[in-house]
């Protein structure tokens, strides 16, 4: 190949395309967990996501509810991935394969928001949230109907591999994915570039900003329990009944079971056979939606 002008923008094309196919292409699961936020700087700033309380007869005046604005930021965080390619390869015609790298960049990046969710959720375990407790938590703070603090759980401790009932129904979900700067891929394949004069080397940089962080807790309960049929319907009466601000309380639409690799059968037994294994019929079968993520702990 003829290292010129043309052939490079003509190799340019073919590694971004490679990399925005795969980009575009991916078939994400944290969009079915998080709420898409679109940022413009630095980062976000967010009110306290449980401080909606429900409708009330209009007697009288109005009763103002004022949200706490300034509850938690949540900042950008950026990322980078760097292709390199010997001058030699280009040139000797031996860069077929790395338009096969350029498509594996483009799904990494794709990827990461779906990364930063399972760090997050497993995080919710240790790292506390707007009302001072863990996201998954025994003893978080609400008022109830009498203006009483009470504590309500998330949680079910154990020593077991965790696994998740959430409301994804909500427009407020449990999480958060906040896209300031999509996934991006910029050459350096001027023959003046440092990377091409002293190392011999073309260079495709990629780039993403974005933050994933923790949403209502009030949509996800956790279990270190082993999974069993006991434990699993024990989850899901407390995710049913599980209150908001003053009492008022949650309506749930259809659940959603999440589970990783090592909970992953016996989530199917639960929600997916018909029949029991010594008989009868499973009063759980399709109770709830199942998403097996296995690369979640």
């Amino acid at each position: 190949m003829d290292l010129n002008a043309a052939s490079l923008a003509t190799l340019n094309v073919a590694i971004t395309t490679a990399f925005n196919t795969s980009l575009t292409g991916y078939n994400s699961f944290h969009q079915q967990l998080a709420m898409r936020v679109s940022s413009t700087g630095s980062g976000n700033t967010y009110p306290k996501l449980d401080d909606i309380p429900k409708m009330r007869e209009w007697i009288g005046s109005r009763v103002v509810n004022r949200l706490d604005t300034n509850a938690f930021t949540l900042l950008n965080r950026k990322f980078e991935n760097t292709l390199a390619v010997p001058v030699d390869a280009i040139e000797d015609d031996e860069y077929g394969i790395y338009g096969n790298i350029a498509a594996s960049f483009g799904q990494t990046s794709a990827e990461l928001p779906d990364d930063l969710l399972i760090e997050q959720i497993e995080k919710g375990f240790t790292t506390t949230h707007f009302d001072g407790q863990n996201f998954f938590d025994t003893d978080h703070p609400v008022d109830d109907e009498n203006g009483t603090e009470v504590s309500v759980s998330n949680l079910i401790a154990g020593a077991n591999a965790a696994w998740y009932i959430m409301d994804l129904s909500n427009p407020i979900k449990p999480f958060i994915f906040q896209d300031r700067t999509p996934g991006m891929i910029t050459p350096k394949t001027n023959m003046s570039d440092d990377n091409v004069a002293y190392e011999d080397e073309f260079h495709w940089l990629a780039k993403r900003r974005c933050a994933v962080g923790f949403g209502a807790y009030q949509m996800a309960f956790a279990s270190k329990a082993a999974l069993t049929v006991a434990n699993f319907e024990t989850a899901s009466a407390a995710m049913n009944s599980m209150i908001g601000p003053m009492g008022r309380k949650i309506r749930r639409g259809r659940l959603t079971l999440v589970v990783g690799t090592s909970n992953h059968a016996a989530a199917k037994k639960i929600l997916k056979a018909e029949q029991l294994e010594g008989g009868g019929s499973n009063t759980n079968f399709d109770d709830m939606d199942l998403l097996h993520i296995n690369t979640l702990s």
